[in-house]
């Protein structure tokens, strides 16, 4: 019927001043087969402290589309309903792994597309991918199933909000892709500190 996403990030963070904190984050989507229609939700809690919460859905045309967030009240943020319009050619994560990809067995360089899948909290984005040569030796991860098809593509991806006029990304990511779809590594930039993603097996 589709894909189904499940993120959980837990970090702990100590400061020089050897306070601790903590930042969870989870994010579920479904994305249709047809690569038409999504849904989504985010929750971020902070030292036990719920700072945002939002779901939603994404519905995409032939000439356009929608994304509707539905934000729950946070102690940071108040709840509301915000709907962005998506142009002819937005897509969900999904394909654009999948173009990503394709660019990259081409041998091209570059990728860009927007994307709208509610991992962001301010609408749409888009990515820009800068892809490297394929590496020559695959790590030493567990793949009963040959999904990972060969050695990964290094590439740069910088995520650029729809809604703002900044030339800056908001996020950027250091990540490692297969030709089967599947990614590697990550290493994402979080501001203060960046957090490593590694793959370490794939169950059948």
């Amino acid at each position: 019927d589709g894909f189904n996403q499940v993120s959980n990030l837990d970090v702990t963070i100590l400061d020089r001043r050897g306070r601790r904190s903590n930042l969870r984050q989870t994010f579920t989507s479904f994305e249709a087969a047809d690569g038409q229609s999504s849904t989504f939700d985010m929750k971020i809690v902070s030292d036990g402290r719920q700072i945002d919460a939002y779901d939603g859905r994404v519905d995409i045309k032939s000439r356009g589309g929608e994304m509707l967030y539905l934000r729950e009240a946070s102690s940071e943020i108040p709840d509301g309903e915000t709907t962005y319009a998506l142009p002819g050619d937005a897509q969900l994560s999904l394909a654009y792994t999948a173009e990503v990809v394709d660019v990259a067995k081409a041998g091209e360089r570059f990728a860009s597309s927007i994307v709208a899948d509610g991992l962001l909290e301010d609408g749409p984005y888009r990515i820009s991918a800068v892809i490297g040569q394929r590496k020559t030796e695959r790590p030493k991860v567990s793949d009963p199933d040959g999904l990972l098809r060969g050695p990964p593509w290094p590439a740069q991806l910088a995520y650029y909000p729809v809604s703002s006029s900044s030339e800056l990304p908001v996020q950027e990511m250091r990540v490692e892709l297969y030709e089967g779809g599947i990614v590697g590594k990550i290493d994402q930039n979080m501001g203060d500190y960046i957090v490593t993603t590694t793959l370490l097996d794939l169950q059948s």
